[in-house]
């Protein structure tokens, strides 16, 4: 379990982050549940 944790971090780290979606300012992050819905076949991150 240890290694996935490593591996999920160092994917993380070198995530780039340089694009924002339009809609990242109006999501409560903080909320218990994020709900993204959408069309099939539609890039909804």
């Amino acid at each position: 379990m240890d290694s996935l944790f490593r591996k999920s971090d160092r994917l993380l780290t070198n995530t780039s982050m340089e694009i924002v979606r339009d809609k990242m300012d109006e999501i409560h992050w903080n909320a218990q549940l994020v709900s993204i819905m959408g069309a099939n076949g539609v890039f909804k991150m």
